[in-house]
């Protein structure tokens, strides 16, 4: 029986990602932004915010290039963790947005795990919240569906 590959689906999609994390007075700011480099393909520094809460800051990168994603969507095939990942992106998605959260203490290392908002991670977790009005295309970019381990339907973002 010979196999047919399908041609995956390539568009362009709009959205504006927002990836924001907290620096606890007992952290080193390069090495949270070490974390933020080993999950997302950062062009620019994030920004550094003063919190509401005293001693916190900020590091916050906001972007309409949804290539910054490409490092993580290649983590989540290398990690063999898709069906997971999709799973929790299609719990986290709203509306026309989607936020999740990624444990910042597993990020430093290059790996990533989704985490709880509050209280699974002392430090705190990376925020990522996309604003698009293709979310599905986009969890189906990050995450795609698979069968048996392997992936359903390719999707390509332009």
């Amino acid at each position: 029986m010979r196999r047919t590959t399908r041609q995956p689906v390539r568009t362009r999609v709009e959205a504006h990602i927002t990836i924001s994390v907290e620096v606890r007075p007992t952290e080193s700011i390069d090495k949270v932004r070490t974390c933020l480099s080993n999950l997302f393909s950062l062009r620019d520094e994030p920004q550094v915010v003063e919190s509401q809460q005293e001693g916190i800051k900020l590091l916050v990168y906001e972007t309409d290039d949804i290539h910054v994603l490409d490092k993580l969507r290649e983590l989540l095939r290398r990690q063999q963790i898709l069906d997971a990942s999709r799973a929790q992106l299609l719990r986290s998605k709203s509306d026309n947005q989607l936020s999740f959260f990624l444990n910042k203490q597993v990020a430093y290392v290059g790996r990533v795990s989704f985490s709880a908002p509050v209280g699974e991670s002392a430090l705190g977790p990376i925020r990522v919240t996309i604003q698009s009005d293709a979310i599905d295309l986009i969890i189906d970019w990050l995450a795609p569906p698979t069968v048996g381990g392997r992936v359903v339907e390719r999707v390509e973002i332009r």
